[in-house]
């Protein structure tokens, strides 16, 4: 898989949705097991204003909650969905087609998690939630898994 960052730097992002639920009080020592899931989505503009620039859809969403995750006892404590666009410009090489900018997003994962870690850090700080840790990175993961499904990027109990 080619590194898109060698080729385009990231020009701006917009928030397009946010949204931040909690379901439940939780007190500061109760351990919160936090699932963090990560889309990201090409976006093909209509027509190409500005040439080697690139759009992708990001899409994290965050569900809080205490017990177990597949059991009876799970209680959930908070949800939160931010919904942004970001816009990619290249800066080197040879003007690259969708379909190739397409097949190598995965690579921007690295990139975009960290922006939408902190906007949901700061939400979290703003429900009564700062306790919660959420994994900083996606080292751990598959990048190229973050390209078709909504995969978890791992999570980290507090």
């Amino acid at each position: 898989m080619m590194n898109l960052l060698d080729q385009f730097v990231l020009a701006r992002t917009q928030v397009l949705s946010v949204h931040a639920e909690l379901k439940r009080h939780a007190p500061q020592d109760q351990v919160i097991h936090a699932k963090v899931e990560l889309k990201l989505s090409p976006q093909e503009k209509p027509s190409q204003e500005v040439p080697g620039e690139h759009q992708i859809g990001i899409e994290a969403q965050v569900s809080g909650f205490c017990g177990s995750e597949a059991s009876d006892d799970r209680v959930d404590i908070f949800f939160i969905e931010v919904k942004r666009l970001a816009n990619y410009r290249q800066f080197q090489g040879e003007t690259m087609d969708f379909a190739t900018f397409s097949e190598n997003h995965a690579s921007l994962a690295r990139q975009l998690y960290p922006i939408v870690h902190a906007q949901i850090m700061d939400l979290l700080r703003q429900l009564g939630l700062g306790h919660v840790n959420l994994p900083i990175d996606l080292a751990h993961t598959e990048s190229s898994a973050l390209s078709h499904v909504p995969h978890p990027a791992g999570h980290q109990v507090h």
